[in-house]
């Protein structure tokens, strides 16, 4: 016995009882005699509270040694069975560290408040199109004062414009991540300045800024170091205000943040060139924000008609608007290595199982020798709950390897990023995982166990093998093969759409094909028009450098987001209103673009350098405006307007029409796009990217590049990419969902199969004595094979069936996933139930061949 015995409840029940009537007698009685009574119960028993409180307490020590007793018995039990013990904690640890990592990267990304004070009050406001159904991600500088000056649902309302731009420290140049932004834009996210100070509302024209903390250390060395230091921007000279504070960077990498009043704003309610943000009061819900925000943006639909005709106002919790790229896909991807756990489960349920007919002997003695229905489940949910806190140990290692790979292959643009890590919460997740999985398949051998507790027969052990338990085995063998399948097909259908969307023809070439990109800062179209003279001088000595084939620039690489967009019409066509009009894709590029790029032009010709400022407006558009806007008609000569700049929307003469392109993503159909020349636009024209189309490996050319732009402008940096690296970073998610759901696809089907090989190898081990009697009464080793191979095959065909009605409803949960295959595509599910079988039949082949081998004399002696 591993501990003293204490009293039994029963006895501490009669001595309650007794007392009770003691007191009973005296509320009853009178005089001194009820009171005598009294004294002699409370001599005697004492207080009722001081017996409950004496039992419960040696309850408590009674509780806790059964537990030492029920943890020591597991671990013997656990060390007799090393291969099972072994192959459950790998088992588990796996599916236990898979769901971990990725709840880690779901909780950092889409549930953990946002690093600022009180997140759920910060919002994004942006345009809705009533008509169309849509948001636009940017709103023009009227509406947003507009907007800010007619609500009283926010403490403050800001709005930032930027991007990627020249800096100069200390007289080095680097490019930056720059914003300019409104005064309330800091008080928004409730923060304050790690060092120095935020400028006011009356400083907006003051040549301050504020920088990031990261960015300060990288210059100064320290915050403090960076206050009062200048450098020059947008050919500014600003003046480091103050320090943002660590970790702050938003919108994501910003490295410098300006104020908005030093720059001109377009006063153009139809030119959408800024992002807006919001702080609610305290009192006031998203609801009521969203109706007030609605009721002003119908106002202003009324006052502003041919501007805002058909528009209103959205308002989008920011945690909502940063994580919605990613969020679908994570879910995706946490319900995807949920069903890993549970094949786990399933697996580790299925071995205890088959371990529990060789226990039934022992149950029955533990019942014979008084052990209730109660003390037994306890000791097999001990037994249970000690392998699956094993390997939970075992899986929060797995866990942190497969953070860092997750991370390794996840999107850039994944927020919060940096904030992902194994915590607090997640270490709870953990233990709530753990505890679930050993009640999962710790409660499927107890109730064999118990329907074994009356069974003292030395050949229960053969019986135990039939009946409920192997009826549970069987419906576990099933849901094992049957989630497999399902994620083997789902794995096989983003595999299948990732490989289309790689091999899909883009209309132009990625091959040898260097990016560079610069940033002139420019001030207005006088200094514009010298960029552009730059730009042109630039192309011509790159052309000269061996190993170029030709040199071309454009305002927006492909896949850049956000791309221009403008409404345009055709002059004599259809007039539309602004909220109807067409929209096309605006594009400013330099003679040679589409040599350059491999796009040919069907009509017409290319733009040269006759087309220049003070030149009759021309355009180039391509098959797909043509189509929509002409039909059959020949567009040359026509002549189109358009808002992306001043000059286009006098109107400009059609003079080619170009090949289709996929610029906006590799996935969606080429959208109408129109092109103008850059030296006729010079303000969208003055910073362009080049394309480089060489015969040698792009980046071989790159230092020659460099060294030719430092010679004609030492404060121009230049950054380097490839079109090849471009169109990977455009299929960065498709890659992402492919490979996780195929590593997860592939873990199933291997502990699926790992599942199928230890319980036939199990069970057979059982019914050594059958087969030695089977041999004895004539049956041959083909008869054994077929008998052990036939009977588990039954099972993982009954999960096949299951997995390909489950994979009739994934295809739908993945449509908005696939691209050039359909969600039921026979050929994927096809290859998915065909690669499971082999494994399955494989599992169970290596220890049919076992069985069939087995000497029939040896066989025999084991009964």
């Amino acid at each position: 016995m591993f501990w003293k015995r204490k009293r039994p409840l029963s006895d501490f029940q009669d001595e309650i009882r007794s007392h009770l009537e003691l007191e009973s007698a005296q509320l009853h009685g009178e005089g001194t005699g009820a009171e005598a009574a009294s004294s002699q119960a409370r001599r005697e028993f004492g207080n009722v509270t001081a017996l409950e409180e004496n039992y419960y307490e040696r309850s408590r020590w009674m509780a806790w040694d059964q537990l030492k007793q029920d943890l020591r018995y597991a671990l013997r039990t656990l060390r007799r069975t090393p291969v099972f013990t072994l192959a459950a904690i790998a088992t588990l640890a796996l599916g236990i560290g898979a769901n971990t990592a990725i709840f880690t990267v779901v909780r950092a990304v889409l549930l953990r408040p946002l690093p600022y004070a009180s997140p759920e009050r910060i919002v994004v406001l942006e345009p809705l199109y009533k008509a169309k159904g849509t948001t636009g991600t940017l709103v023009s500088a009227p509406d947003f004062h507009d907007w800010r000056g007619q609500s009283h649902s926010f403490d403050h309302m800001a709005y930032h414009t930027g991007g990627a731009v020249t800096v100069l420290v200390d007289g080095a140049a680097s490019f930056a991540e720059a914003q300019a932004v409104t005064p309330d834009f800091f008080s928004v996210f409730g923060l304050a300045p790690a060092a120095g100070r935020f400028w006011t509302e009356g400083e907006d024209r003051t040549p301050l800024a504020v920088v990031s903390h990261r960015w300060a250390r990288e210059h100064w060395g320290s915050a403090q170091a960076a206050l009062g230091k200048n450098f020059k921007v947008y050919g500014i000279s600003a003046e480091v205000s103050g320090v943002a504070a660590p970790g702050f960077q938003y919108p994501a990498e910003t490295d410098v943040w300006l104020p908005a009043g030093l720059f001109p704003e377009n006063p153009n309610r139809s030119g959408h060139n800024y992002r807006a943000i919001g702080r609610l009061k305290p009192d006031v819900t998203l609801t009521a924000a969203r109706v007030e925000m609605r009721a002003i943006g119908d106002r202003l639909e009324q006052q502003y008609i041919s501007e805002n005709r058909s528009k209103t106002v959205a308002v989008t919790p920011l945690r909502e608007k940063l994580a919605s790229s990613a969020a679908t896909t994570l879910w995706v991807l946490l319900g995807a290595v949920f069903a890993v756990l549970l094949i786990a489960c399933a697996n580790v349920a299925n071995l205890q199982l088959a371990r529990a007919a060789a226990r039934t002997r022992e149950i029955a003695i533990r019942a014979a020798l008084g052990a209730g229905r109660r003390r037994i489940l306890r000791q097999i949910l001990t037994e249970s709950l000690l392998l699956a806190s094993l390997g939970a140990a075992m899986g929060l290692v797995f866990a942190s390897v497969g953070v860092r790979a997750v991370l390794a292959i996840a999107p850039p643009d994944i927020p919060l990023v940096s904030d992902i890590r194994l915590d607090g919460v997640v270490l709870w997740f953990a233990l709530a995982l753990t505890t679930l999985c050993g009640i999962l398949f710790g409660l499927a051998p107890a109730r064999q166990l118990f329907a074994a507790r009356g069974s003292l027969h030395p050949g229960s052990t053969r019986g135990a093998i039939g009946g409920a338990g192997s009826r549970m085995r069987s419906v576990l063998v099933v849901a094992q093969v049957g989630l497999a399948v399902i994620l083997l097909s789902g794995a096989g259908l983003l595999l299948r759409s990732f490989s289309q969307l790689s091999n899909v023809d883009l209309g132009f070439s990625t091959r040898r094909l260097l990016l560079t990109a610069m940033s002139t800062p420019v001030n207005g179209e006088d200094e514009a028009r010298r960029a552009t003279g730059f730009n042109r001088e630039l192309m011509e000595r790159v052309q000269a450098l061996p190993g170029v084939r030709s040199v071309a620039g454009m305002k927006a690489k492909p896949f850049a987001n956000p791309r221009s967009t403008v409404s345009y019409w055709i002059e004599g066509g259809r007039q539309y209103r602004l909220d109807e009009a067409p929209v096309a894709q605006g594009q400013v590029i330099t003679p040679r673009y589409f040599d350059t790029m491999g796009i040919a032009i069907e009509q017409g010709r290319d733009f040269d350098d006759s087309d220049s400022w003070g030149r009759p407006q021309v355009a180039i558009v391509n098959a797909a405006l043509a189509r929509e806007a002409f039909g059959d008609v020949n567009p040359l000569g026509r002549v189109v307007r358009c808002g992306l700049s001043r000059q286009s929307e006098a109107g400009m003469t059609i003079v080619g029409v170009a090949g289709n392109a996929r610029q906006v993503a590799p996935g969606e159909a080429p959208k109408p796009e129109i092109f103008l020349p850059y030296l006729q636009h010079p303000l969208p024209g003055a910073n362009l990217t080049l394309a480089v189309r060489t015969d040698l490996d792009p980046y071989s050319i790159s230092s020659a590049v460099r060294a030719t732009a430092a010679r004609m402008n030492p404060e121009a940096p230049v950054r380097f990419s490839t079109m090849e690296e471009v169109v990977a970073g455009a299929l960065v998610y498709p890659r992402f969902r492919a490979a996780l759901t195929g590593c997860f696809a592939f873990l199933a089907a291997c502990l699926a199969t790992a599942g199928i090989f230890s319980l036939v190898s199990y069970l057979a081990g059982l019914r050594t004595n059958e087969f030695g009697l089977r041999f004895a009464l004539g049956a041959t080793q083909a008869d054994v094979f077929r008998l052990v191979v036939g009977g588990s095959m039954r099972l993982v065909l009954a999960g096949l069936i299951a997995g390909f009605a489950g994979t009739l409803v994934l295809g739908r949960l993945l449509e908005s996933f696939l691209y050039g295959v359909t969600p039921h595509d026979p050929a994927t599910i096809a290859a998915a139930v065909a690669a499971l079988s082999a494994a399955a039949l494989l599992g169970s082949s290596v220890p049919a061949l076992r069985a069939a081998r087995l000497d029939p004399i040896a066989a025999l002696r084991q009964e």
